[in-house]
């Protein structure tokens, strides 16, 4: 099904003026050397077709993939083909058959961005998303559950939580969870529709059929794209989004990278509000030799709405409590640069075999599309590939939470808009050299506000909307780049 989708006026025009002006490209360094050995590629082009979105779970020995979104060539921005398909496969992943077509009038209604989950000797499906060519998006609140991914049962088609997508679920104490997500279609894509809507509220059922609210009010941010693991008797929450794109521009964009967790999904304790790996959503963390490893994921162009390089992130986190973590060598699926690594794939732990091979981490699927809606192949930006992890948790680069981040670097810039002055805050967690330079939408060179090595800890400037001819600059647009050691970032500020 596809979705008649309206560019935003304001991302429209932003677009056509990157189009007529060069603007300076701001990327980071690349990622660590990494050990080809610790990821195998099992297919490159496996029988369903590429997707985001999809879900992968294991039951009775076999792997089931279902459900997703492929975009299509198409003028709209974000038109897509949505599926409900059922593909199974055994543990290796490599050969895939296919046991259930999309079909909206035999079972379950096509859809993306849901939540597949095991309990006992079902697979459940809740919640997610549909497009529509005209009108608002379809958000899901129905459960159903199936035991071969072939023969399904509604156990509620109206379950008391608001349908949507981006949401958690999990099996937790013998019951099924459900948390987050969000209803409505982020501006960023459709306009004149109703506003998105995050929620932070959590919910269980024994069955899928009854619910219980647990709270409508969990003391994290209201947010989709997040990730839920279980470990020693806690739900553990890490990242997630509450927007795709900054709401002022000049400022990061609402991505998180906090963690939290629960005994009883009621009360939440803050393990810590900003983990060393960059905020982001569309990521995975899995229980892996009773550790999380965390990896993939989304992150935004800094010079976004003039610029739309893939940002995503090419680290690799591992952690046994959620407070500490430390970078594995590598980087996911071999990446070797940003636009290499996907975020709304799925992925799970494959247990060990009796011939001593170890556990691993297969990946399906993926997304690595940007936001240029001026890109005739973006949409060719997804995958339908498998991949095995091996986590090599004896192989950790020598660093600690000073680990130079190219999403730590830049704080915030104050006031902004502005119209005298503009604080620029910034943290380099080493001594360094540090350049800090103005420019105008054309990528001219304004002013230099800073050229010098500096002292590791917190960094404030102050810019005062004059050029380095000492004139006030027009009321407009400008990027701010920052170049520390041999990374680089961008922000945008205003003047009025």
């Amino acid at each position: 099904m596809r979705k008649n989708y309206k560019i935003n006026h304001w991302v429209r025009t932003v677009i056509c003026s990157a189009l007529f002006f060069s603007i300076p490209v701001i990327l980071s360094s690349q990622a660590q050397q990494h050990r080809k050995d610790s990821w195998q590629l099992i297919t490159e082009n496996a029988e369903w077709s590429a997707r985001a979105g999809l879900q992968i779970i294991k039951l009775k020995n076999s792997l089931f993939v279902m459900g997703g979104r492929t975009p299509l060539q198409s003028n709209i921005p974000g038109d897509s083909e949505i599926w409900g398909d059922v593909w199974k496969s055994d543990l290796k992943g490599k050969r895939w058959t296919q046991v259930l077509e999309t079909d909206d009038t035999k079972h379950w209604p096509a859809r993306a961005y849901f939540k597949a989950i095991t309990k006992g000797q079902y697979m459940y499906i809740l919640g997610g998303q549909n497009f529509n060519l005209f009108g608002p998006s379809t958000f899901f609140n129905d459960v159903w559950r199936s035991k071969d991914g072939i023969h399904w049962e509604l156990m509620t088609a109206d379950a008391p939580w608001v349908g949507r997508a981006g949401l958690s679920s999990f099996v937790f104490k013998n019951e099924i969870y459900v948390l987050g997500g969000s209803k409505n279609d982020d501006d960023i894509i459709v306009n004149n529709q109703p506003l998105r809507v995050y929620f932070n509220d959590v919910w269980k059922s024994k069955d899928g059929k009854n619910w219980e609210l647990v709270t409508d009010n969990a003391p994290w941010q209201p947010r989709a794209g997040m990730r839920i693991v279980v470990k020693n008797g806690f739900m553990y929450l890490m990242g997630g989004e509450s927007g795709f794109t900054p709401v002022i521009p000049g400022t990061p964009p609402p991505y998180y990278n906090d963690v939290w967790r629960s005994e009883d999904g009621q009360n939440w304790e803050l393990i810590t509000e900003q983990a060393p790996w960059s905020a982001r959503p569309g990521h995975e963390v899995l229980l892996y030799k009773n550790q999380f490893i965390l990896f993939g994921g989304f992150n935004l162009d800094p010079g976004f709405p003039f610029s739309f390089e893939a940002f995503n992130p090419m680290d690799i986190w591992m952690s046994h409590d959620g407070k500490e973590w430390v970078r594995l060598t590598g980087s996911p699926w071999n990446a070797t640069s940003p636009k290499e690594v996907k975020y709304d794939f799925h992925a799970i732990v494959i247990p060990g075999t009796k011939k001593q091979t170890p556990p691993s981490i297969l990946t399906v699927g993926g997304d690595r599309e940007t936001f240029d809606f001026t890109d005739n192949t973006n949409y060719l930006n997804i995958d339908n590939d498998v991949w095995r992890f091996y986590p090599n948790t004896r192989h950790i680069h020598a660093t600690n939470h000073n680990l130079i981040n190219q999403s730590k670097l830049f704080k915030k810039a104050y006031p902004n808009p502005f119209i005298h002055n503009c604080i620029l805050e910034y943290y380099i967690p080493e001594d360094g050299h540090v350049n800090i330079t103005i420019y105008d939408l054309a990528g001219n060179i304004v002013n230099v506000v800073t050229d010098k090595h500096e002292q590791k800890g917190h960094l404030k400037y102050k810019w005062n909307g004059r050029s380095i001819n000492d004139k006030t600059v027009k009321k407009g647009m400008y990027f701010v780049k920052m170049i520390y050691k041999e990374t680089s970032e961008a922000t945008i500020i205003i003047k009025k």
